[in-house]
């Protein structure tokens, strides 16, 4: 996005965060220790921006440069295909027949 990210660190656990969630290093993380200053760091972020460079960075880094609105094509392209591969799967399954042992038949109708 264009626009500033913040985050939020429930653990309040910066390196932990950056090791989960490498973007993290390019939005502005909210945790137990920037409560105090929320109003003054979301002000900031919101007027100057000071992140942007690295946001857009981070962002080249996961979208690989492609459109803004590409990924959600992409997504829904992809979420299409794993449906049809789904459908196919269950007409294979479909097709498949099983034979049954006569006597576990025979067993069952018994009882």
């Amino acid at each position: 996005p264009d626009a500033p990210l913040l985050l939020t660190d429930r653990r309040s656990n910066r390196e932990q965060l950056r090791q989960d969630a490498p973007v993290s290093s390019a939005v502005h993380v909210i945790d137990t220790a920037s409560l105090d200053s929320l109003p003054q760091d979301l002000t900031r972020a919101l007027e100057q921006d000071p992140l942007r460079a690295a946001r857009l960075e981070m962002r080249e880094f996961y979208f690989d440069g492609i459109a803004p609105g590409e990924s959600t094509t992409r997504f829904w392209s992809a979420v299409d295909t794993a449906i049809q591969d789904h459908d196919r799967a269950l007409q294979d399954l479909k097709r498949v027949r099983t034979t049954t042992d006569p006597s576990s038949v025979e067993a069952r109708e018994g009882s």
